[in-house]
Parts: structure tokens; sequence; C-alpha cells
């Protein structure tokens, strides 16, 4: 193996897939189109890059009972998304992990959510960011941060958990 890679996967409404590589810098990004074009790219996307991938996190979606009907709702759309995500990672051959917004937030330090693209710019320069509207790369860019950083550490997938993924971290 001559590259090492890390995979964060922003499941939003406008996320997407970013590669960095093992100095945290930009490799690639995939923005998700969402409506339309179908899960196809991504999956190219992904087996360009499965081989030289260390570590993988997919942002872990979660609904809460308390929230208002109208809210759940919206939000099966991050839920199928997810899974979208998941099936595809496992069909491109990458073992992923899921980890919640605040795990992810906490380890990389990143800022607040209207604030992240701009930092992420220019953390990130390479990777085009340009506006709210490149906010998933954004936070794919920090999730693949949180998976170098738990790689390096040793404790992205640990020993007894299933299928060698550590889950829900």
């Amino acid at each position: 193996m001559d590259k090492v890679f890390f995979l964060g996967v922003d499941s939003g409404a406008n996320g997407a897939a970013a590669v960095i590589g093992p100095g945290g810098d930009y490799v690639a990004a995939f923005r998700w189109a969402g409506k339309g074009g179908g899960p196809g790219p991504a999956l190219e996307f992904l087996r360009r890059y499965a081989p030289e991938v260390q570590a993988c996190y997919i942002e872990q979606v979660q609904i809460f009972r308390q929230l208002p009907v109208n809210t759940i709702l919206a939000m099966q759309t991050l839920l199928i998304n997810c899974g979208i995500w998941q099936g595809l990672c496992t069909a491109a051959g990458i073992d992923y992990g899921l980890i919640k917004p605040v795990s992810w937030q906490a380890k990389t330090g990143a800022p607040k959510k209207t604030d992240r693209w701009r930092v992420a710019a220019g953390v990130w320069p390479s990777a085009g960011i340009k506006g709210p509207a490149h906010d998933g790369i954004a936070d794919a860019l920090y999730i693949a941060s949180a998976a170098r950083a738990d790689a390096i550490q040793g404790g992205l997938f640990g020993a007894g958990s299933p299928g060698g993924l550590k889950r829900g971290l």
C-alpha cells in the first residue's frame, strides 16, 4: 500500500464524502447530489480510494422522540442518506464506523455550524469550499480528520466490536 487515506462522510441533505491524507491534507471530495444521479457516482468515488482507506467515519444521525413530528419527518432524509452511505461503503469494501456529531466536533475542534465552511476553506484551501452550499464538504473533511485522529491513536476499529467495526462513538 503506497498511500494511506482517511475518509469522512457527512450524510446530510447537502452531504459529501471527503478523503484526506496521512498528514491531514486534502485529497478529494465528492458532493452528494441527492436528487437525481443516483448512487452510482458516489460508489465510483469510494471505489477509487477504497484500497488505501485506512479509516472511515460516517456521521451518525439520530432522531429524538421529543422533537416535533414535522421535524422528525424532515429528518427521515438524513436517516435514509446515512443508510445509503453505509451501503455504498460496504459495496466499495470500506470498513466504517459511525460517529455522533458531538464526538467528531469535539475531536477536531470544529467551529459552530455557521462558521465551519469558512474555517474549513482556510484549513483545506485546495478543497474549493466557497460558501454555505459546500458545508457538507467541510463537515466531511472534519469527520475524516476525526477518523485520522482515532486511527493514529489506535481506537477506530477496536477488538470485540461487531464485524471489526466500532459503531456509535
